[in-house]
Parts: structure tokens; sequence; C-alpha cells
């Protein structure tokens, strides 16, 4: 498998693969991911088909495009902080209506493309990111700082979710600009939220938060900056684990990328 981009800039590598649940059941994957590399930016768009939507999986993948399409570089390297958020938000909007009059066309309703949503870009200078839904973000700063960037965001109930699909999503939306130097960044579907993420009480000790989970982070941003086939060859060994297929039976998506020192 070729890595996604050989700019010396980043090393990057975006696959999804699918759960042994959807295996069984014989569901094809209904995730999607995209990362692309452009100069000194780079964007990542994933999504998570709903299980419950007909067309879960062309949902997911449309969405991708369309956002990943919407997202010139020239432009995302030139907007400050509100222009950068309200023009991602601009690209979710545009999918969605897309799904919509493809659904229209069908005679269907949009809630059959369901998926949850995530974009993120990167510059030399800030990260910025909008997030529908379950799925996380983790960034790295110059001076060595994992972080969570967007967390999963679920609902009520056990399992449930937002979807760009739904006709309130701005509602949900939740949007994220930082100003700094980031060397490494992670986006992830549902699946591999238990093993990347982990809830620590704060320092007040009256809530938690939630962290990126060293022992799963750590090792797969270090092999991922050795080169860019070390990159792409890092997310797919952890991705058709066996260890992994212990932990979830889920579709999993998965983005990774090491800026270069």
């Amino acid at each position: 498998m070729k890595p996604l981009s050989l700019n010396p800039l980043w090393y990057c590598t975006a696959q999804a693969v699918c759960g042994s649940s959807h295996t069984v059941s014989e569901t094809p994957c209904q995730d999607a991911v995209l990362a692309r590399v452009n100069g000194p930016v780079l964007r990542i768009v994933l999504a998570d088909g709903a299980g419950s939507a007909k067309h879960a999986r062309l949902g997911a993948r449309l969405a991708c495009k369309a956002v990943m399409s919407e997202l010139i570089p020239s432009v995302v390297s030139s907007l400050g902080r509100n222009h950068l958020i309200e023009y991602l938000l601009g690209s979710l909007d545009a999918s969605a209506s897309q799904l919509a009059m493809l659904a229209a066309r069908r005679g269907i309703d949009q809630t059959e493309f369901a998926s949850t949503l995530i974009a993120l870009v990167a510059t030399p200078t800030q990260v910025a990111a909008v997030h529908v839904g379950d799925g996380a973000t983790i960034i790295r700063n110059a001076k060595g700082l994992t972080r969570v960037l967007t967390e999963p965001h679920h609902g009520i109930f056990a399992n449930e979710t937002f979807f760009l699909t739904d006709a309130d999503w701005r509602n949900n939306v939740r949007s994220v600009v930082i100003r700094d130097r980031i060397t490494a960044v992670i986006a992830m579907s549902d699946g591999l939220e238990h093993l990347a993420l982990e809830r620590t009480p704060r320092s007040d000790k009256d809530s938690v938060c939630t962290v990126p989970f060293r022992p799963f982070v750590e090792p797969l941003i270090g092999i991922a900056s050795r080169s860019h086939r070390d990159a792409t060859n890092a997310v797919h060994s952890l991705l058709g684990s066996e260890s992994l297929r212990r932990h979830t039976d889920d579709d999993c998506a998965l983005a990774v990328a090491v800026r270069r020192a």
C-alpha cells in the first residue's frame, strides 16, 4: 500500500477497515477517510456512516469527498481564526446540501445517508477542526504536548450520536482553532475511541476530561514520524491486528500525519 503523499512536509496516511461484526453480517465498511497534503497545508476528512442508515457507506464516502473538494489549500492557508471556522462550516453545509439533493432525486429521506463528519486542517501556524458526532482528533505541538482537539459527542442514550444529515446538525457541531505549530495529527472514527482515549479527573477533582491514552498514541506517532512508508505500514498493521479486534468489532477509520522535522 502506497502512502497518500510524497510531500516532504508531512508523513501522512489514512485507511478504513471493516469491523468483524460487519464481516460476519456481510455488511461493507461504512467508515470513510481522506487525507491530503498540499505544500504546508494538511487536510483530513473522516466520516462514520450510521449503522441504521440504508445507504450509510455511500453517505460517508460522498460526505468526505464533498467536504474535501470544498477545502482549497490556498484558501485554508490565507484565512484567520474566525474566517477559517466559517470556511470549514461552509464545506459541511455544501456536503449536507449535496446529500439532501441526492436523496430528493432518489425519493428517499436524507437520513438514509447519515454519517458523522470530522474536517480538520493544519497550516504552519494553526490547526482547526469542525466535528459532528462521535470519533475524535488528537494533536501534538512542537513542544511535545499531546492533547485531544475534538472529543466524541454522544447523546443521552447508549450509542446515540449526531449526524451531518440531521436537520439541526449546526446545533451539534463543535469547532476549534488553535494557533500553534502542530507536529502530529490523528483523526479516528468511534471504533478506536476506547483504545485512543481515556477519561481522567481534572485538577479540581469535581469533573473529568478526555485525554489521549499514551500507550496507544505515542508509539503510533513515533513510528509514523520515521517515513511515509512507516506511517502507512503502522496504520495498516494496527487496523489489521488481532489485538485491535479483541477490543472492537466496529469499523475503524484512522488518519495519521506527522510533520517532518
